[in-house]
């Protein structure tokens, strides 16, 4: 009887021992889950938006997150910095989902691009997307030769975007060749976006275990449980934003460049002109590095400069 017993009490003690194994096992097994990173971006397409979306992009990867989100709210902008920005969520290695939210918002123009790239589009309701005619800088209609350059340019990297995603050549192509603007309902019925989201946490919620792409190819997103990040411009990235208005620029450099004039001809009497003159250089010069400008053009406003404090 005592041997059965013994016997007994041994086979419980390695049957818990085993069960314990394989829970610590399958505890030990299970990968942490990375988190979901909301990039919030509303403002224009310049190469600010560059640095900060493709400095998020490579932030989430080092993260290892299941997904990133940019939450976007974009009028457009330059045709160069959406082929930069397209092409780093096209390498991105964390599939790349956009929100055109909450309502109200829209992603016009350039923001098209990079809207239809990504692999997974929502919109909110009462948003738009579309419009992305070839223009100028300010605005203005291009000559003919090379407003057809430039939209044939364009178009072709919209239809290779398309097949890439998925999405209705046709549909997206009009958006250029005849500016043409859907609504939620519009894009989501022509299978330009993916789906209808009123609001963030629902789309997380949507996103869960669908199989999105991704560079190394599709990868299936857990986000239910996973942290939620958000991550918004810093400090610095918002100010350079600001100083990159051309018109702020050439203000700069023109206060900048008579601040000096006078320090040298007061003969250093205040330190005050001469002082903010650097200050105002110094932030033009800043500004001037996130826009296209001609050394020649700067060159002749500092010189035109020079001759007014000459006179």
């Amino acid at each position: 009887m005592k041997i059965r017993r013994l016997l007994t009490a041994v086979c419980l003690l390695a049957a818990l021992s085993g069960i314990v194994s394989a829970s610590t096992r399958n505890a030990v097994a299970a990968p942490a889950r990375g988190p979901v990173v909301v990039v919030n971006f509303n403002s224009v397409i310049d190469e600010v938006a560059v640095r900060y979306l493709g400095g998020a992009l490579h932030d989430a990867k080092n993260a290892k997150a299941e997904v990133v989100i940019i939450r976007m709210s974009t009028p457009g902008g330059s045709v160069d910095s959406m082929r930069s920005i397209v092409s780093d969520m096209g390498a991105a290695p964390v599939p790349v989902v956009v929100w055109i939210g909450p309502s109200g918002a829209r992603a016009a123009s350039a923001g098209t691009f990079l809207s239809a790239a990504s692999s997974y589009l929502a919109m909110a309701p009462a948003t738009n997307i579309g419009a992305a005619a070839v223009v100028g800088t300010q605005g203005e209609n291009l000559p003919s030769t090379e407003a057809k350059k430039a939209t044939q340019d364009v178009s072709a990297l919209m239809r290779s975007i398309a097949v890439r995603r998925h999405r209705p050549v046709a549909a997206l192509e009009q958006t250029i060749l005849k500016a043409r603007a859907y609504s939620a309902e519009e894009a989501v019925r022509l299978g330009i976006a993916n789906a209808e989201v009123g609001g963030l946490n629902t789309l997380v919620s949507k996103l869960d275990g669908l199989k999105l792409a991704a560079s190394g190819g599709p990868k299936v997103v857990h986000t239910i449980g996973a942290p939620l990040e958000q991550v918004n411009m810093t400090f610095w990235q918002r100010l350079l934003e600001f100083l990159s208005d051309p018109n702020l620029v050439f203000l700069l450099l023109s206060v900048g460049g008579l601040g000096l004039i006078i320090e040298l001809w007061t003969g250093g009497q205040s330190w005050i002109p001469g002082s903010l003159g650097v200050i105002c250089l110094i932030l033009a010069f800043d500004g001037l590095r996130v826009l296209p400008f001609s050394w020649a053009g700067l060159a002749l406003i500092l010189f035109g400069i020079v001759l007014l404090g000459v006179e």
